[in-house]
């Protein structure tokens, strides 16, 4: 009985990461439209930080080096409250001239969690379009050009790629491999229609549309970005997209340490329970209940031999399916080299991915030491 449930939850998992990669070529060959520069819509970049001092000139200048029409674009940090002189330095910057501004919470005003700080952003800026970005990343200098350029007439929603430097260590770039799997996963969902996941690192979506989804009761608008494309993509008849352009491509650094890099997976795998569909949450569980058989597979294997067969069975269906997106993840997102290391970190990602649901589901998610979710 347990190793037909394995299998049939392997099949489950090979089909579904089998269709993501089919979603995920097809956004890699979709063309992005040339936009004349007067026609360009107008961008407000907001960027929500906290205690971010080490990181957040050089997130702020790297937007600013964007070679955008004049007039069009603005970028708007909003500090939530930091202690470590985070709105000093974009203070600073701005005091040098240039198209920022500042937006300091305090008091009640702070504290809300990254969603809010976010939400305080929006209700200042001025652009047809909301881009936004992780104060602890950089962007290349056509990032908000090849953003903005998917925006047609009938598209409300652009998800970008988001990749770690991941540096020389074994953690960094067990993680940067899997960052790039997620991030491939995202784009074949919205690739095949079906938006499920993506990075606020890297999102736009037009403003009137983050208006229309706030909640009526308190004004906040939804858990999060994926949730905000997942509610366009079943509600509305605006279009999901994804820009697989080089251009568009957001860098960021991987956790340092264990502990951080256990609150930052708790915390996303705390998204997937406020998803609107259904089907998805489902489908979320499917997986989740497959990295539990296989795992209590491989466990059991080595007391009863019989079990080896299935749970061989099991990963091989695994490994051809995420190869078949992992690989041409990597080398459409300029590292190919991570592949190499796809097989060294493979019992790690079961294990954390089996440990990290179960302390999504008995601990509250935090962002910065203030609750992830309202």
């Amino acid at each position: 009985m347990f190793a037909l449930l394995l299998l049939t939850a392997a099949g489950f998992y090979a089909a579904l990461i089998a269709y993501f990669a089919v979603g995920f070529r097809r956004v890699r060959r979709a063309s992005v439209p040339e936009i004349e520069a007067e026609s360009l819509p107008t961008v407000s970049v907001v960027v929500a930080a906290r205690n971010e001092a080490r990181t957040i000139e050089a997130c702020v200048r790297s937007i600013l080096a964007n070679a955008y029409p004049p007039g069009r674009l603005e970028v708007i940090v909003v500090d939530d409250g930091s202690t470590d002189g985070t709105a000093d330095r974009v203070e600073r910057l701005r005091a040098s001239g240039a198209r920022l501004r500042l937006l300091r919470l305090r008091g009640a005003r702070a504290g809300g969690g990254k969603r809010a700080a976010l939400d305080a952003g929006i209700a200042q800026a001025r652009g047809e379009i909301i881009l936004t970005t992780d104060a602890d990343c950089t962007v290349g200098p056509g990032w908000v050009g090849a953003m903005a350029a998917c925006f047609t007439p009938e598209t409300g929603f652009v998800a970008g790629p988001v990749r770690y430097r991941p540096g020389p260590t074994l953690f960094g770039r067990f993680q940067a491999l899997e960052f790039l799997a997620l991030i491939a996963t995202g784009a074949g969902g919205i690739g095949m229609g079906r938006p499920n996941m993506c990075n606020g690192a890297n999102v736009a979506y037009r403003r009137a549309l983050a208006a229309r989804f706030r909640d009526p009761q308190d004004g906040r608008s939804p858990a999060s970005d994926e949730v905000l494309a997942q509610r366009l993509a079943r509600e509305t008849s605006w279009r999901v997209r994804f820009c697989a352009a080089p251009a568009a491509l957001v860098e960021t650094e991987p956790v340092l340490d264990v502990q951080a890099f256990w609150a930052q997976r708790r915390r996303w795998a705390g998204t997937g329970p406020r998803y609107p569909r259904r089907r998805l949450v489902a489908a979320i569980l499917g997986v989740y209940a497959f990295y539990v058989l296989l795992l209590g597979g491989l466990a059991a294997a080595f007391a009863v031999p019989g079990l080896w067969g299935p749970v061989l069975a099991a990963l091989g269906l695994k490994v051809g399916a995420e190869v078949a997106l992992l690989w041409p993840a990597c080398r459409h997102f300029g590292q190919p080299w991570l592949f190499r290391y796809y097989l060294p970190e493979l019992p790690f990602q079961i294990l954390y991915v089996v440990l990290v649901g179960v302390g999504a589901a008995v601990a509250r998610p935090a962002w910065k030491g203030r609750p992830a979710f309202r």
